[in-house]
């Protein structure tokens, strides 16, 4: 059914790189993107995973693991960090607050970004702000007043925050099989937290035995990489869906708003996620000013 897939932006593969040469086919099951959701005049339709789906996810998961790690630098060594740039410790204190402060405004760009322009330019929207904020925060090596550019660096990482919260299931959906999607989406969204564990381990070794500026720059060069990658390689979708479901039509952002204001499961929910997630954000990104207090 090439007609119903090119409409979908798919194609049948015919690239030689080993990541898409090798490709294997999926148990066979209803075409739903066929128009009206019927079954075509063959009834069923093969569609196929590449190996590429693990790389989609592992630079994912690296770039979210990455914007955590960035957002609570200051949290893991808060005395450290007043010290040096020779601040009260509630001008860090407010470094974790650009967070939440810039993750609402972005929220809504970030839906409409990955409606109009898809997942690639999204993630990769993603990693920019992210490799932004971390090479301006350089410029706050210095002390005095050019701790605004930590201020700075910090709101754009912020910023960036929905865009490694949003897309795992879009991933997991565009790349892999319906029986993985559920790993393949608890793999992305779950890096952020082993990011933050990694941090309160990195982070204090670094700059208690190589110093502030050593540190931010191994951070901003991580970010630099992770960008490359994706601009190297990370496409929108593979060559062909790997099942009926990865083609089916999506529901617009405001009509599916429509659909699910009024719905009690949706807010709850919703406070579930929110409010767990809030208090891990916020208690993580202040743990360590918290406990030399």
């Amino acid at each position: 059914d090439s007609k119903s897939s090119s409409s979908a932006g798919y194609v049948q593969a015919t690239e030689t790189s080993p990541l898409l040469q090798a490709k294997h086919l999926v148990a066979s099951e209803p075409d739903i993107s066929a128009k009206g959701g019927g079954i075509p005049e063959a009834g069923v339709k093969k569609y196929t995973v590449y190996p590429a789906r693990f790389v989609i996810l592992l630079l994912f998961s690296a770039l979210g693991m990455q914007q955590v790690q960035l957002f609570i630098t200051y949290g893991t060594v808060g005395n450290e960090t007043a010290t040096y740039y020779d601040v009260p410790l509630n001008q860090v204190d407010i470094l974790a607050a650009y967070g939440p402060l810039a993750f609402f405004p972005s929220m809504f760009f970030t839906s409409w970004l990955l409606e109009k322009y898809g997942l690639r330019v999204t993630v990769l929207a993603g990693a920019i702000f992210e490799t932004a904020g971390a090479g301006i925060r350089i410029f706050g090596v210095w002390r005095g007043s050019y701790f605004a550019f930590v201020h700075i660096g910090q709101f754009l990482n912020g910023f960036c925050g929905p865009m490694m919260a949003a897309p795992p299931a879009m991933v997991s959906e565009r790349w892999f099989q319906p029986k993985y999607r559920t790993t393949a989406t608890a793999i992305g969204a779950s890096a952020g937290g082993v990011g933050a564990a990694c941090a309160f381990l990195l982070i204090p070794y670094l700059v208690r035995n190589h110093g502030m500026q050593t540190m931010l720059v191994w951070q901003f060069g991580i970010s630099a990489v992770i960008l490359l990658a994706i601009l190297a390689y990370f496409p929108e979708h593979p060559p062909s869906p790997p099942s009926a479901s990865s083609v089916a039509p999506r529901v617009s952002l405001m009509a599916s708003w429509r659909e699910v204001r009024y719905s009690k499961n949706f807010w709850l929910l919703s406070l579930a996620g929110g409010i767990s997630s809030g208090m891990f954000d916020g208690w993580t990104s202040v743990l360590s000013l918290i406990l030399n207090s």
